[in-house]
């Protein structure tokens, strides 16, 4: 999908033209262009030729493996009662990413995109950073994200859309797949934008969330942001991962650049703004992160009398067991060797955050069992 290229095949004809094929792509998800009746065959025939809709993927869902592409009214996509399905979406350019769907019991289903292809930061737990930067997603590849999995849910079965209505659709995105999303603003932005469309994608401002490691000048852009004239209400969520500068450098090189007081004193700045919540990621890892000290200065850190009560009432921290990554190497400093905090461990830390008073929540695992979880995103090209 290129919007440059459509609106140049379109520029002859009427203005409306152009929103209709836009309501097309991303309200209907049409599948090519034959769908797309409310224009004359031969418009059809060369917007299939210069601005072809088909997304190239393969997908697992649990344990089971299947590649397809998305480019006919016909395609058939299997259907799983799995609670995440991941697919490696192949560019244009040969280049891959992948992305998730997470289905929830409340009926929400969540697309966890990526906006890199790789990652630039490095991070040691995360299998992205081990790819290396290859380039930025542009916003159309992002959104291709988010239409391949609203084209699978509306091929389920209509016995289970009926049983569990809305099933059917993407109610949620979050920017926590491949990349740092900060690194791409403008695309991120853009795609943003038109998820929050009503006239597109019709997605709540309330249920998009971007992640950062903490990009503290695009955090502080982020801020200022408006959505149809009213100040950004998406949810902002914090790389942390530790309780201090020392061991945030050593797992997240980018601390050095973003030391982590400042990097809460933008997130600050952030909540006096806009009034949200801020969830703050912590990664659980065994006999790095989870010791009984670390929790009590991260506790700390939660309720440093320097940062504005109204902000620490609205920091929340989203606790995280580590996720090893397929291809884990045997050697020191690489991912993969670390491993998830255990049970006792996690509790622990758990007693002292709530002790302390701290707002917190354990996420639930989604997909590790197809390398789809938290930190193990990774493609071989």
């Amino acid at each position: 999908m290129d919007l440059e290229s459509l609106e140049k095949v379109l520029e002859n004809e009427p203005k409306y033209r152009v929103k209709q094929a836009k309501e097309a792509i991303f309200k209907k998800c049409i599948l090519n262009w034959n769908e797309a009746t409310f224009f004359a065959k031969e418009l059809r025939e060369k917007l299939n030729k210069e601005c072809p809709l088909k997304i190239e993927a393969e997908t697992l869902v649990s344990r089971q493996k299947t590649s397809y592409t998305q480019d006919s009214a016909i395609a058939e996509i299997r259907v799983s009662e799995s609670n995440s399905v991941k697919a490696r979406i192949i560019l244009k350019d040969g280049l891959q990413i992948e992305t998730v769907l997470m289905r929830h019991k409340d009926g929400r289903n969540t697309v966890c995109v990526s906006s890199q292809v790789g990652c630039p930061l490095g991070c040691l737990f995360c299998a992205t950073g081990k790819m290396g930067f290859k380039r930025n997603l542009t916003s159309e590849e992002i959104l291709e994200q988010v239409i391949f999995f609203k084209r699978y849910l509306s091929g389920l079965s209509p016995a289970f859309t009926r049983s569990k209505p809305g099933l059917d659709r993407v109610t949620n995105v979050t920017f926590m797949g491949m990349g740092e999303p900060f690194l791409n603003y403008d695309n991120v932005l853009k795609s943003i934008r038109i998820l929050n469309d009503k006239d597109y994608f019709n997605i709540g401002a309330r249920s998009i969330s971007v992640s950062t490691a903490g990009i503290i000048e695009k955090i502080e852009k982020f801020s200022q942001e408006k959505l149809e004239g009213r100040t950004f209400q998406l949810n902002l969520a914090i790389s942390l991962h530790a309780p201090n500068n020392k061991l945030r450098t050593e797992l997240m090189p980018i601390s050095k650049k973003y030391p982590l007081e400042l990097v809460l004193k933008a997130v600050d700045g952030y909540i006096k703004i806009t009034k949200r919540k801020v969830m703050l990621e912590y990664v659980l890892i065994k006999d790095v992160n989870d010791s009984d000290e670390c929790a009590k200065e991260l506790a700390k850190l939660m309720r440093n009398p320097s940062t504005p009560l109204r902000a620490r009432k609205l920091y929340f921290v989203n606790l995280i067991l580590y996720n090893a990554p397929a291809f884990a190497k045997a050697s020191a400093g690489e991912a993969g060797v670390f491993k998830a905090s255990e049970t006792k461990r996690v509790e622990n830390f758990k007693k002292i955050l709530k002790k302390a008073g701290i707002n917190f929540v354990q996420r639930y695992r989604f997909g590790d069992d197809i390398q789809a979880a938290c930190g193990q995103f990774a493609t071989s090209k």
